[in-house]
């Protein structure tokens, strides 16, 4: 209820607020940063985190984290492997019940236009030709295969074996041992 020399001002709230007198009693810091004559300084993201210590390390630890995560990536997609025709294969020898067993594994990036097709795979023992033992493989285009060829007793599972690929593209010679 109204009395006599009130103003009902339509409902509005009055504020009262004078930016002069806030600023007169801030610091100079403040009053600087509001006087329209200096252009506001917009600070990066980097910027940001590096005055303040524990965030400038923070940062470079996950930067860091991120570098050694992709490089662990790349060393373990070649795993000892070689390049041949555009595929990282790696060859492994292995005893199974007293039977040597030649593990191949290829691998690939999509669309980096790896060989797919028939690959010719020689083990050879010695420089005889009952010394050799032949294979044919086929790689797809999947990114990841993996071939076990068993190797004819007479090989046995010691010594040293001399492992070739070939295609029509490429042939590569990898010597082996157990």
């Amino acid at each position: 209820m109204l009395e006599d020399g009130d103003n009902e001002d339509d409902g509005r709230i009055t504020f009262y607020y004078s930016r002069e007198h806030r600023l007169a009693r801030a610091t100079p810091t403040v009053r600087a940063m509001n006087e329209a004559s200096t252009p506001r300084q917009r600070r990066g993201f980097l910027k940001s985190l590096s005055p303040i210590r524990p965030r400038a390390v923070m940062l470079l630890s996950i930067l860091l984290a991120f570098a050694v995560i992709l490089l662990g990536r790349r060393l373990a997609a070649r795993n000892g492997g070689f390049d041949f025709a555009g595929n990282t294969v790696t060859l492994d020898l292995q005893a199974v019940d007293g039977t040597a067993v030649l593990a191949l594994e290829k691998t690939t990036s999509p669309g980096d236009g790896a060989y797919t097709g028939d690959v010719g795979v020689v083990i050879s023992k010695g420089s005889a030709p009952e010394d050799n033992y032949a294979r044919l493989i086929t790689f797809t285009a999947d990114q990841r295969e993996k071939f076990r060829i068993s190797l004819p007793a007479a090989f046995g599972t010691s010594g040293s074996y001399e492992v070739i690929l070939a295609c029509g593209q490429a042939s590569v010679r990898r010597k082996m041992a157990w």
